[in-house]
């Protein structure tokens, strides 16, 4: 079962030990060292074809295209005119315009490049695999933690200036009765102000914003956990954990450590409480 395609960034070792330790990070590593020269005019091109352009810039033996890259349930639009690409490194412009398109930005196992929808986490989202502890189960251990810090329950995205001097803009809140983290409840209030000029119609600010706070849904509540090693998970999946007194959290991976040899893996997820 494949990890990824890594390229070596560090290498460690001590006389007395056998074996050496390295850093390796995936292909994004690579575009997110490399800033743009100067600044890159593309006027009236989609965000899918500078996306794919600059993908194929660095690495040309991927032969990018549309199809491969972007997955159902994003949305393309066009770079308005005047608008230049600079003084930033190439993952995170494309990075940008990939939110922009409601999606993600990510190299897969395969080490080819994915633009997939971002999924808002939900108790109806489908999940890939069940966590459970005790007798059968694998899971290990797991640590809960509950933090205010980087938690957004509103967003609103400023775009471009419209020709009548106006500004394009779009803001949506968490407005679900039953999350803790709603707009206006119990948590308060904290909206996330994006600006991206490249925005050029209230549609376009809106489909960031739903994005955007899909992305915060849950971030409250954080697990850190350790397991049976199961390398066909990857960070971004949705699992169940089920705990020993009947508890059930849907949550999505954000990181996962895997052990090339025999041992246990660890991994951090954002959480969904279900109850029991």
């Amino acid at each position: 079962m494949p990890l990824g395609i890594f390229r070596l960034e560090v290498t460690d070792w001590q006389e007395t030990a056998a074996i050496p330790t390295a850093q390796l990070y995936d292909r994004s590593k690579g575009l997110s060292t490399t800033g743009i020269r100067g600044f890159v005019s593309r006027s009236g091109w989609m965000a899918s074809a500078v996306i794919v352009e600059f993908l194929n810039w660095y690495y040309p033996y991927l032969n990018a295209t549309y199809a491969s890259v972007f997955e159902e349930g994003v949305t393309d639009y066009r770079i308005p005119g005047g608008h230049t690409f600079g003084q930033t490194s190439y993952w995170d412009a494309i990075s940008e315009l990939a939110k922009n398109m409601g999606g993600r930005l990510y190299f897969d196992v395969n080490g080819s490049p994915k633009v997939s929808p971002v999924v808002e986490l939900t108790s109806v989202v489908g999940t890939v695999l069940d966590l459970a502890a005790g007798e059968g189960g694998v899971l290990v251990d797991a640590g809960h933690s509950y933090s205010r810090e980087g938690i957004y329950n509103g967003v609103t995205v400023i775009g471009a200036t419209t020709p009548e001097g106006g500004i394009v803009e779009a803001s949506l809140y968490n407005s679900d009765p039953s999350s803790p983290l709603r707009y206006g409840g119990p948590f308060g209030k904290a909206v996330n102000v994006i600006e991206d000029t490249t925005l050029t119609t209230e549609a376009q600010c809106y489909q960031r914003a739903r994005a955007e706070l899909a992305r915060h849904t849950g971030l409250g509540y954080s697990l850190d956990f350790t397991a049976i090693p199961n390398p066909a998970l990857d960070a971004g999946d949705f699992v169940r954990f089920v705990y020993a007194d009947g508890r059930v959290e849907v949550h999505q991976i954000d990181s996962l450590s895997i052990p090339l040899g025999p041992g246990q893996f660890t991994g951090s997820s954002k959480g969904l409480i279900l109850g029991a």
